[in-house]
């Protein structure tokens, strides 16, 4: 009977997380017809940070009523199908991890908003700032009220400072020295917002693992000569994979890299 019962819950909570999963895609796949929109209508490609203002970039655009030339509402298509899923699955996982608790609902909006980013920057290298920044609002005042386990506000806002500052800065180094831009703003709301949620230690954790991911998957391109090193890379799917790893098992992995560590230098 049990069985049964943990069978029924866990239906329920994927349909809830697809259904979560299907809004973020639909409004992320007209949020990415109108970015594209705008770049053929301006002449440009996407990576161009110049085009927009912040307030310019809504996930919500499908619902503003006036629409740019050469876009139209559309309902998600396979990546949204995919999406949706993904939704469902990290939804399960959420709830086995946190249960029925605000913790849960919490990081499953986190997931979500990360979700959305992924798709939104792969796609057009612009990470929404009505997505980050909100999600970092709310990540600093769910610390505040206590619903991030063994994160209060203080750590919270850590992670932020952090995050802003181990972006920020290089970023404008470089910029300042090879006189073009480096990392988009973009990215380093992006890692801010991720901090808020995780603190220092899922910071240092996403932005390792990030920019791993990116070397083996950006190294074998550029040796196959499918891209070039000058080509520009959204950074932002990167960064929201490794985050959502270390929400998951990522602390496991830390204590497990942590004990193993003697081993692998001897």
């Amino acid at each position: 009977m049990n069985d049964v019962k943990n069978y029924v819950v866990a239906l329920v909570v994927f349909f809830l997380g697809s259904f979560a999963g299907f809004l973020v895609a639909w409004s992320v796949e007209n949020t990415i017809a109108r970015l594209k929109a705008d770049f053929r209508n301006l002449g440009t490609k996407p990576g161009n940070d110049s085009l927009f203002r912040p307030d310019q970039i809504h996930i919500n655009s499908f619902f503003k009523r006036k629409k740019p030339e050469g876009s139209d509402r559309r309902l998600p298509g396979l990546k949204g199908i995919v999406t949706v899923v993904l939704s469902g699955i990290l939804a399960c996982v959420l709830f086995e991890k946190f249960g029925c608790t605000p913790t849960f609902a919490v990081y499953l909006i986190f997931f979500l908003g990360l979700i959305a980013i992924f798709r939104v920057d792969a796609e057009t290298m612009v990470i929404p700032d009505s997505i980050s920044l909100t999600c970092l609002v709310l990540g600093f005042v769910v610390s505040v009220a206590g619903f991030l386990p063994g994160i209060d506000w203080k750590r919270s806002l850590m992670g932020i400072v952090v995050a802003a500052a181990i972006l920020y800065f290089p970023g404008k180094i470089y910029e300042y020295t090879k006189g073009e831009q480096g990392l988009g703003g973009g990215d380093v709301k992006l890692l801010a917002m991720i901090g808020a949620f995780l603190s220092v230690e899922g910071v240092i954790f996403t932005l390792f693992f990030g920019a791993l991911s990116g070397c083996v998957v950006s190294i074998p391109a550029i040796l196959t000569k499918r891209s070039k090193t000058s080509d520009s890379v959204p950074f932002g799917p990167y960064l929201v994979s490794s985050a959502i790893i270390y929400t998951v098992v990522g602390k496991d992995l830390v204590r497990r890299f942590i004990e193993l560590g003697p081993l692998l230098l001897f």
